[in-house]
């Protein structure tokens, strides 16, 4: 489940030219769009997997837009009815085993090249010069206002603590039902027992350090995993988190 940002138009398009002032502009921009992947072998299944995280995310990303893909050929008008269920919305679905029925729901769908990670895919020659200043751009705003944010207090259930273009140290624990988002690194001195949100905006360098790891869910980069997937060997211990390519990897800081 991987958040990518996408370059969805690239040039500028112009209606009504007899016009001084254009009338409708169309201008590039980079979205921030989730990939939800279900591994599921059936569509029962697949429906329940999405459910499952649907349930388990924060409150703050129910409203973010998604492309759905799935390992089985599953009607789209049945995870429709989950994502109205839950706030999610979904743009379209990659090609794959829900294009059949995406037409008949209004839903897109996007070829595989489309859902490529922007670090990840070619530019050309005439291109490089507009990416090299648009990474420019973001580095810049991330510097500027990249400070660390320390909470001292314990996060209580229902709160949410968000460090906006930097860290977020939290010294405390982090209880059952909070959230703690950062578009940096995450480090919680306590237990971690609620939500983290590594790497918001896309840093897919952001990892998530604790004491305790005990989560209901971390995310890195808009990857996520849920707690039924985390509970093992690692529970109740040190742990950090970080992305390796599309997946989250774990492991002991003892």
């Amino acid at each position: 489940m991987r958040n990518n940002a996408h370059p969805y138009v690239r040039r500028r398009i112009v209606v009504n030219e007899t016009a001084s002032t254009p009338a409708t502009e169309v201008k590039g921009v980079m979205l921030p769009i989730t990939r939800v992947r279900m591994s599921a072998r059936g569509a029962s299944d697949t429906v329940a997997e999405f459910r499952a995280w649907a349930e388990a995310l924060p409150e703050a990303m129910r409203s973010m837009p998604i492309i759905l893909d799935a390992a089985h050929h599953t009607a789209c008008s049945s995870l429709l009815e989950v994502a109205r269920e839950y706030g999610l919305r979904v743009l379209g679905v990659a090609d794959g085993k829900l294009a059949p029925t995406a037409p008949a729901c209004g839903l897109a769908v996007l070829p595989e090249d489309a859902l490529m990670p922007t670090r990840a895919r070619t530019t050309s020659h005439a291109e490089r010069p507009v990416q090299e200043a648009q990474d420019k751009a973001v580095a810049a705003a991330v510097t500027a206002g990249g400070r660390s944010r320390v909470v001292q207090s314990p996060v209580r259930s229902g709160q949410q603590i968000y460090a906006e273009g930097g860290d977020l140290i939290v010294l405390g624990t982090v209880s059952p039902g909070a959230e703690v988002i950062a578009d940096g690194h995450i480090h919680i001195y306590g237990a971690l027992r609620g939500r983290a949100i590594a790497g918001a905006r896309g840093d897919a360098t952001a990892r998530i350090f604790c004491r305790r790891f005990e989560p209901e869910l971390v995310a890195c980069a808009g990857v996520y995993n849920v707690a039924e997937r985390m509970r093992g060997e690692l529970s109740g211990k040190p742990v950090q988190v970080w992305l390796d390519g599309d997946d989250l990897q774990f492991s002991s800081l003892d």
